[in-house]
């Protein structure tokens, strides 16, 4: 069961009890074991006699920590003891308010607007085309008079943006850039990459678009011709007038046509070993392996791509 979050703790606190799980787990007290066994991954395959005498690091206790209070990680639970007020939304950059507008729900916005300071409604208001700010100032003025519950709730939604963006900074060991990603690339080709380290160039590259945004990924397309597709879905996302559900059928096309291409190339050796195997005439084999790699790549069903609402 989770921890209940103190209503007054901060940074410090959790600092302070994050140390205390850390010794209370080297002492052998039970709860601490147990909480350790529960929430750090390493722990849980463990025998109970391996499990006591491992050595838990303070980054590993605040791992733990967090998840008990509900938290999937550290960053996420300090970004929410700090996390900033309403009034810190005008802070927001372009590109900020921007990815905010498309993860809120517009009602939730427009009630979250009533009544707000000004300054924070044209944060908002200058980020949107001149038909959806009317709209919004319609749907504004339309409300009038809102509970202040449904408006406190509305920006406590707005804010916790502010909680998964914190969270994301922190995480980041630097202030990462096109160079950076660039140098990557360069001392391992995306090709070479182990999935995990895709995972992880994939992340700093989501990083970077939504602190810089989408053009700082332009000087990156020509890192990645190895990989046409990668190379191909650079160019298309940095479009301005590429939109995600665009983006997604093309995308799914050159999937697919890079999968026939592949089947039919590996259909073809397939076959031709084997003719070669049984002894069969050149021509003859290589008629039969044509024929049957063109039709095996016929076959082939469309491969499934996530819907673009999905993303």
């Amino acid at each position: 069961m989770s921890m209940s979050l103190p209503e007054r703790a901060n940074l410090e606190f959790l600092k302070k009890q994050s140390k205390d799980l850390q010794r209370a787990f080297a002492a052998g007290e039970a709860e601490a074991v147990s909480r350790i066994h529960q929430y750090l991954p390493r722990a849980r395959s463990l025998a109970q006699d391996q499990l006591v005498a491992m050595e838990l690091s303070l980054q590993e206790a605040q791992h733990a920590l967090a998840c008990a209070y509900g938290f999937a990680r550290w960053e996420a639970l300090t970004a929410a003891v700090e996390a900033p007020g309403f009034g810190d939304l005008a802070k927001l950059t372009d590109r900020e308010i921007q990815i905010l507008l498309r993860e809120v729900d517009q009602k939730v916005l427009v009630t979250a607007l009533v009544d707000a300071p000004p300054n924070i409604v044209e944060r908002f208001l200058q980020n949107m085309s001149e038909r959806v700010r009317g709209f919004i100032r319609t749907e504004i003025d339309f409300l009038g008079s809102v509970p202040a519950a449904d408006v406190a709730a509305a920006r406590q939604q707005l804010t916790t943006y502010f909680v998964e963006e914190a969270a994301d900074i922190a995480a980041m060991s630097r202030e990462l850039s096109t160079e950076d990603l660039a140098a990557v690339l360069q001392e391992k080709p995306m090709r070479a990459m182990t999935l995990a380290q895709l995972v992880d160039f994939f992340r700093d590259l989501a990083i970077l678009a939504r602190r810089r945004g989408l053009q700082a990924l332009v000087a990156l397309i020509d890192q990645v011709q190895d990989d046409a597709v990668m190379a191909m879905g650079l160019a298309m996302i940095v479009q301005p007038d590429m939109s995600p559900g665009q983006f997604m059928e093309r995308a799914g096309q050159q999937l697919q046509d890079e999968r026939v291409a592949l089947r039919r190339r590996h259909c073809l050796v397939i076959k031709g070993m084997a003719g070669i195997q049984a002894g069969r005439k050149p021509d003859a084999l290589i008629a039969e392996a044509r024929e049957w790699a063109q039709m095996q790549a016929q076959a082939l069903p469309m491969a499934l791509t996530p819907q673009a609402t999905l993303l």
